[in-house]
């Protein structure tokens, strides 16, 4: 190989296809963020109960 490693890496990281993420993997991400919002959400309000 006639590059250093870090040559190597950086080609990677301007590489648009590594970049972007596919729609689904966004939308799944997107998702279990609000149910995890959801989630603390109800955990607030049953604590405030007790």
């Amino acid at each position: 190989m006639s590059c250093t490693f870090e040559d190597l890496l950086q080609s990677y990281s301007d590489n648009e296809a590594v970049q972007r993420k596919p729609v689904e993997l966004v939308k799944l991400r997107d998702k279990m963020r609000r149910a995890e919002e959801t989630e603390d959400q109800t955990d607030d309000e049953q604590n405030a109960k007790r």
